[in-house]
């Protein structure tokens, strides 16, 4: 008979026995080697001129590269609004970045 005090009633039992427990978010961003800015522009197809750096890692593209766009299709817009960050900081920014990469991995161009 098994009780309520015997490690076969434990809340993880359905799990598979060799799953590795789940890392934290941060744990996962410490492993995660940093990607300078300049493989995103060349895969936006900006340049040192579109964009203002602030260090390797960030930056901002220039107000001024949509001028460089008049003329081109309009694309589709996602907004992401009135969400409250958590304490690590993930909010509105973080979210973005996200939906950009996950529809990037479904193919298309975001």
């Amino acid at each position: 008979m098994v009780g309520p005090e015997t490690e076969a009633n434990t809340v993880n039992d359905h799990l598979e026995p060799n799953l590795a427990p789940m890392r934290s978010s941060l744990e996962i961003a410490r492993e995660t080697p940093m990607v300078h800015m300049r493989t995103y522009m060349a895969q936006l197809g900006l340049t040192d001129d579109d964009f203002d750096f602030y260090g390797k890692y960030t930056g901002k593209i220039r107000l001024d590269w949509l001028d460089k766009q008049a003329g081109k299709p309009d694309g589709k817009l996602i907004l992401v609004t009135a969400m409250t960050p958590t304490s690590k900081g993930e909010g509105k920014t973080l979210t973005t970045v996200g939906i950009g990469q996950a529809i990037g991995k479904l193919g298309r161009r975001a």
